[in-house]
């Protein structure tokens, strides 16, 4: 399957300012990337999905899953073909997720690795998300749904690298961004870049404190 022309389009920007596009031949660089990411910090929202203390197996097992589903419908770049940091972003007006790409890119094995119970967990959290996207900008921004930088690569500005020439390409389109954390450092860095506060909230039946916030 090929890219839509919103991501192709994006795709050509981002590499002419000289970012690396994601292959799929790369997935299992990037995976690891975030395995190390995630697993040198405790963070809430995996912590969440797997109703325990996430390992590096069940973070393993989410992002073969994410990178090989976004893979050809999403816009995933990094810093260089090193990948010691990379951001995903999914395009204005996404459906969500299809069914039969869910299986055909090993929802089933996910499944089993982590327990329908998480699945349960996912996708509740996913349809929350997407409420709160919605009341904020009514469908039409570009969604940050990622950022992973390597332990190795700690003070070393690539998040400002991968993220301020995304912002201009948006920005001539007329478009908000939107993301969410779930820590108040993050929030805290994202402030920096020009995000201001959209929601602040728990979500609903669980402990997860989710941040929900937008350049518009």
């Amino acid at each position: 399957m090929g890219f839509s022309k919103t991501i192709a389009d994006a795709r050509r920007y981002i590499e002419s300012n000289g970012l690396y596009l994601m292959q799929r031949k790369d997935i299992d660089k990037f995976v690891e990337c975030a395995v190390k990411s995630y697993g040198s910090v405790s963070y809430p929202l995996n912590d969440f999905f797997v109703g325990r203390e996430c390992t590096e197996k069940d973070l393993r097992a989410m992002w073969i899953f994410n990178l090989k589903y976004f893979c050809n419908n999403a816009l995933i770049y990094a810093d260089s073909p090193e990948c010691n940091a990379w951001v995903l972003w999914i395009e204005p007006g996404c459906k969500g997720m299809s069914v039969l790409r869910f299986f055909l890119c090993g929802g089933l094995r996910m499944t089993t690795a982590l327990g329908l119970g998480s699945m349960k967990r996912i996708m509740a959290y996913e349809n929350y998300c997407k409420s709160v996207r919605m009341n904020a900008t009514g469908g039409k921004e570009w969604y940050w749904y990622n950022l992973v930088v390597h332990p190795r690569a700690h003070g070393t500005h690539l998040v400002t690298k991968l993220f301020l020439p995304m912002l201009k390409y948006v920005r001539s389109q007329g478009r908000p961004v939107f993301l969410e954390t779930h820590l108040e450092k993050n929030a805290s860095m994202y402030t920096h870049y020009g995000f201001s506060m959209a929601s602040r909230e728990l979500m609903p039946g669980t402990d997860l404190l989710h941040y929900g916030m937008i350049i518009e």
